[in-house]
């Protein structure tokens, strides 16, 4: 409802011997107030209203309701609440606070209050030459704002790796009332942590951020997912003579469960340590865990026989091993090689001559050269 705190507007009709005063207030119109002039004739009518003058009352609207706004808003101007200024007076605005039952509690102010709280605000028009003062009460209620806090990647959510670094998720919150925050982490499971799991998973974030005296608490909602980590896998292992134990060197972060095979030349797997003289691979499977994803490797090596011949160097040639190359040096002007693994298999025979002579080989392993101006050499290529 409003409250109008009405002008007076006066008019003067003078007529032949009557001066009537019609006065109108608040859109109705009185003629109750008649005068009549001291004579008869027009003129001395004239005359004698000089001696009145008109005053015009201020109008003031304000809502029977009252004012609201929030912390950190904009002033509310209550001189547009003076709707009807006709002596363009000074306005003036206080403010005090008044508790529940309306009693003052607070020291007058002419600045718009902007703590939390109710406040009495007096809008007063100054009298001027032409128009009477008035003045009007309503109230501002000054309300907690609304925490305005916001998150960067609430939308997308945030996704690491298990054993990443901890999401900073608190660094990338907006908090304009710099209010107290706290992060629960929530798993499929409906358990829920104060500090940031490092488990595999999907978990809800929920943010909450506390009441603070000027703004309301709030939820800030998101995801966190913590993908499984691809596991670190090395496997080292060493030649062994028939009749060794082979020892096979596995190191990896998984914790996932490992299995060991081998592979022969001919392709047969078997999970048993080969014995017999020949090149074999080494198959490191390591099953998927909580928080590892699976993984395979494989490394080769030989299991050589015990009567291997020793290294014969005759002054004529030499015999080494460069990478996958089988180097042999002769000064003679042409030379039977052959090449023979630790099975007794000849897989290579080529003639060199003077020089240097480079033999690519397939695959790794031991081999043991011959020459036939008596040069031998075990070499090992990789």
């Amino acid at each position: 409802m409003l409250f109008i705190y009405a002008a007076i507007s006066l008019a003067l009709q003078v007529k032949t011997k009557l001066l009537q005063l019609l006065i109108t207030f608040s859109s109705t119109t009185y003629s109750n107030a008649t005068l009549y002039a001291p004579s008869s004739d027009y003129e001395t009518a004239t005359c004698w209203k000089e001696f009145y003058t008109i005053i015009a009352i201020p109008i003031i609207t304000v809502d029977e309701a009252g004012y609201t706004k929030a912390f950190n808003d904009d002033d509310i101007d209550f001189t547009e609440l003076v709707t009807s200024n006709p002596g363009d007076a000074e306005i003036t605005i206080t403010y005090i606070e008044i508790d529940s039952d309306g009693n003052e509690t607070g020291t007058e102010t002419s600045t718009q209050p902007t703590e939390i709280g109710t406040y009495k605000v007096t809008i007063y028009v100054e009298e001027t030459e032409t128009s009477a003062s008035a003045s009007a009460e309503t109230t501002l209620t000054v309300t907690k704002a609304t925490s305005q806090a916001s998150l960067e990647n609430a939308s997308d959510g945030y996704t690491i790796n298990y054993g990443d670094d901890a999401v900073d998720i608190e660094s990338d919150i907006t908090n304009p009332a710099n209010a107290e925050i706290s992060i629960a982490y929530v798993d499929e499971n409906g358990n829920s942590y104060s500090t940031q799991p490092t488990d595999a998973g999907e978990y809800d974030v929920v943010i909450t951020i506390a009441e603070t005296d000027n703004y309301e608490g709030d939820e800030l909602t998101t995801t966190l997912t913590i993908e499984k980590a691809q596991p670190t896998l090395t496997i080292s292992v060493d030649d062994i003579y028939e009749g060794e134990t082979l020892n096979v060197e596995v190191e990896t972060n998984s914790d996932g469960e490992q299995t060991i095979s081998f592979v022969d030349e001919s392709g047969n797997e078997t999970t048993d340590e080969p014995t017999t003289a020949g090149d074999y691979s080494v198959i490191v499977n390591i099953a998927e865990s909580d928080n590892y994803l699976s993984a395979s490797d494989t490394a080769s090596f030989s299991v050589m026989t015990d009567n291997a011949i020793s290294d014969i160097t005759t002054e004529a040639s030499t015999i080494r091993a460069e990478d996958n190359m089988i180097v042999i040096t002769t000064s003679s002007a042409r030379a039977i090689a052959k090449v023979v693994n630790m099975i007794g298999i000849t897989v290579i025979e080529t003639v060199v001559y003077q020089g240097e002579t480079r033999i690519e080989m397939a695959h790794g392993g031991v081999y043991i050269v011959v020459l036939s101006d008596g040069t031998t050499s075990k070499v090992l290529i990789r």
